[in-house]
């Protein structure tokens, strides 16, 4: 991933942040020689283990063969995709620019492993108790019969990513005056989108991450 000097963050905790945030991402397998290899969009449960060392679980239908392309230590990447925004030149003081667009993304790379029997019960597990406790709806697995989930059990792979390299680009118009920065700010906030006021914020933090500096 292109990151020029100021867009590069590499803080664990940030880092940890984005991915947990946006755990609906994306797995790179690799292809045959010189062939485009294939993209899987899927949940990912983010794990920290001793030593700070990331794994990062998933899961695909047996049908899809992609699984295929993991494990016995096959080398992925996973991208994650944070908050982003077209920003206007209209918000900004120096007005002599051009558009351009606001993002956070991380790549995260690393060999990759199955998961089988009690690991991927635990992994699928988890990823409905998380995703439940943030609907708020109460429901649990145990309202399902076994015998139905033993089934579905079968019918998915369990693959776990252990990072070994991790990218991370923050993106927020750090290049940017402060005055600049500011008009941009207030302008993604003033067109009332969900998407933009979280970009927006994400500015204000990279700004003050220069003053702390």
């Amino acid at each position: 991933m292109y990151r020029p000097k100021y867009t590069i963050e590499d803080r664990p905790e940030v880092l940890l942040r984005v991915m947990r945030e946006n755990a609906f991402a994306v797995l790179m397998t690799a292809g045959e020689a010189g062939a485009i290899g294939e993209a899987t969009h899927l949940p990912v449960i983010v794990r920290e283990r001793a030593g700070g060392v990331i794994a990062l679980e998933m899961h695909v239908a047996r049908p899809n063969r992609v699984w295929e392309k993991t494990g016995e230590g096959r080398e992925a990447l996973v991208v994650f995709s944070g908050p982003h925004a077209y920003v206007s030149p209209a918000w900004y003081v120096n007005r002599e620019t051009v558009p351009t667009w606001n993002y956070v993304a991380m790549h995260a790379y690393g060999p990759t492993e199955r998961m089988e029997g009690d690991e991927l019960r635990a992994h699928l597990d988890e990823l409905v108790e998380v995703n439940e406790r943030a609907a708020g709806t109460g429901w649990s697995l145990e309202a399902t019969p076994e015998k139905y989930l033993a089934g579905l059990r079968h019918g998915v792979v369990g693959i776990r990513l252990v990072v070994n390299r991790l990218e991370g680009k923050v993106k927020m118009g750090q290049n940017r005056a402060a005055e600049d920065r500011e008009g941009a700010i207030a302008g993604l906030r003033g067109t009332g989108g969900a998407g933009h006021a979280a970009v927006a914020e994400w500015m204000v933090g990279a700004g003050q991450d220069e003053v702390d500096e």
